[in-house]
């Protein structure tokens, strides 16, 4: 089995805790969850540096809900295109 056709950490769902980044590259798929919601992830500066829960909270979502629809993807129900633009950032502290 390939990396791309991996589950998460053997069948363990993803956590927020994980560098963006690194999901990235594990998990190709999940580009299009992050697309689909708006997210500029795939390509940013700083996704080496983001755990998939800052980079939820950063946009306004939840990081449960974020891991839950990586992991989904990962699985192969990977959303499909056409994608919105990428959301600016919210400011720390506004909801």
């Amino acid at each position: 089995m390939d990396a791309c056709s991996e589950t998460p950490r053997s069948s363990k769902p993803l956590s927020e805790v994980e560098m963006v980044s690194d999901v990235l590259e594990r998990w190709p798929a999940a580009v299009a969850v992050f697309l689909s919601r708006g997210m500029a992830c795939p390509g940013c500066a700083m996704a080496p540096f983001m755990t998939l829960g800052d980079a939820a909270r950063a946009y306004g979502f939840s990081p449960l809900e974020l891991t839950a629809e990586l992991g989904a993807a990962v699985a192969g129900a990977v959303p499909g295109g056409p994608f919105p633009p990428p959301l600016p950032h919210r400011a720390a502290g506004h909801s």
